[in-house]
């Protein structure tokens, strides 16, 4: 939806000046630069100079770069929106914990916590903007370059970036399949009908593409025991394409072409994505599993034959390395420094026992790489800070007097002769009916009451 009031806004803008190609020019700049370096590193490799498909290309060229540009902000996208998903119980148990305080020392309190966690678990809440926000103006850009270049072609003087009248000329020229990069489907400067069959090609491959990814999204790599986001996905898997294909009909034909490639690379990034990072409880994610398994199964069948091999060169069994780890845990519970001293294998003994620990260790680094065990997490400075914090003032609470509201709450300091009556009513109490139990529950409680009248007066 943004995108495509960015680009209506576009459309409604002159061809030249206005606060949206303000705030665009920078972008514009940059994009045209790119373009024309682009152009010319293909023609150093053979491509033909002046209109024609080298210019197509060098969107084409743009549209990878760009994409190759955001795959660590991609990557961080989709570890940031499965990170936010983990912590959520532990988000609400903090929202809950802050309930109904609205003074500014606990919202304060609660935003540490909150930001605490985030930075512990690696959380961005906006790294899933990031790619948007790269693609967003550049598109845009692309989209006001090509608007502007037939006006440029005609201008001698004019220039944006590194397009002059020449080059703007052979980029306005250049078709593909015989249809020129800046017409649209209600201006063609070439084949009107040309034009609006290769839009409507162009558009329903675009669709296509966008619908299918998010259906195979939807079907393999999504948690089914979110039903909430499993209704949202499947209305966007058919509104989706329907919303953003109809600006295909607006946008000129060479930003037709950077959004048909950019579906296509998004396509194989999702495959990709799919394979190696799945989400946790789709299809994908236990089809990784099970390849993980059976790459663990292999790889501890390889180290497993090694460690046995090792130990027959040490002249050590299994059983004597068991011996030899009792041994240990025997001497470092009497503080001894050496347990094989005295033997007359203990050598071989402590470097079976240090082959024993180092395989275990390959063993679990392994699965940790390999996601079967979850790796140890290093607390962060302000989450031991959080903590700290947390203890002092439960140590602060519990050395405060209690008030007479939660007074009954707090364990009581009985006397020897206080607790020497109680255990005798607890004796008294056995056998008597539920009736004669409330009965001297009753009178004690008027007793006490009467006592503490007495002790007030």
């Amino acid at each position: 939806m943004m995108l495509s009031a960015q680009l209506l806004a576009a459309a409604n803008q002159p061809t030249s000046g206005g606060w949206y190609d303000t705030v665009l020019y920078p972008f514009k700049w940059v994009t045209a630069w790119v373009l024309v370096g682009i152009h010319k590193g293909l023609t150093v490799l053979g491509l033909p100079e002046g209109p024609g498909v080298t210019w197509v290309l060098s969107i084409v060229v743009l549209t990878i770069f760009v994409r190759l540009l955001i795959i660590p902000l991609f990557i961080k996208q989709i570890k940031s929106t499965r990170g936010m998903s983990a912590i959520q119980p532990q988000i609400k148990e903090i929202q809950e914990k802050y309930k109904g305080r609205n003074d500014q020392v606990s919202k304060q309190q609660m935003s540490q916590e909150t930001m605490a966690l985030y930075k512990e678990y690696g959380v961005n809440p906006m790294a899933s903007c990031f790619p948007l926000l790269i693609q967003l103006p550049i598109l845009a850009a692309l989209y006001r370059v090509l608007w502007q270049m037939p006006l440029i072609a005609k201008n001698p003087g004019a220039h944006i970036g590194g397009f002059d009248s020449k080059l703007a000329s052979e980029m306005d020229k250049s078709t593909v399949f015989g249809v020129y990069l800046s017409d649209t489907f209600t201006n063609s400067a070439s084949n009107p009908t040309t034009t609006k069959i290769l839009i409507i090609t162009a558009v329903v491959l675009y669709a296509g593409l966008m619908f299918l990814q998010q259906f195979i999204n939807m079907r393999r790599n999504m948690n089914a025991s979110n039903p909430q986001q499993m209704r949202m996905m499947k209305m966007m898997v058919y509104v989706m394409p329907l919303m953003t294909a109809w600006f295909g009909f607006i946008v000129q034909i060479g930003v037709l072409v950077y959004l048909v490639v950019t579906m296509v690379v998004s396509f194989i990034q999702q495959l990709f994505v799919m394979h190696y990072l799945p989400t946790p409880g789709s299809p994908a994610h236990d089809a990784q599993m099970r390849r993980h398994q059976e790459k663990y199964d292999k790889f501890k069948e390889e180290t497993l034959t090694e460690y046995n091999q090792k130990l027959s060169e040490l002249g050590l069994s299994g059983e004597d390395v068991a011996k030899g780890m009792r041994l240990e845990v025997k001497a470092n519970r009497k503080g001894k420094d050496d347990p094989f001293s005295g033997l007359d294998n203990g050598e071989q003994l402590r470097q079976g026992v240090e082959l024993h620990k180092e395989t275990q260790d390959r063993l679990h680094k392994k699965a940790q790489d390999l996601e079967l065990e979850e790796k140890p997490r290093k607390p962060v400075k302000q989450s031991r800070m959080m903590t700290a914090l947390q203890k002092k003032a439960e140590e602060q609470q519990a050395a405060m007097r209690p008030s007479t509201r939660n007074a009954q709450a707090q364990p009581k300091r009985l006397t020897r002769a206080q607790r020497d009556a109680q255990a005798k009513r607890r004796r008294q109490a056995q056998g008597l009916s539920e009736q004669e139990k409330a009965k001297r529950r009753q009178a004690r409680r008027k007793n006490n009451a009467n006592t503490n009248r007495r002790k007030n007066r």
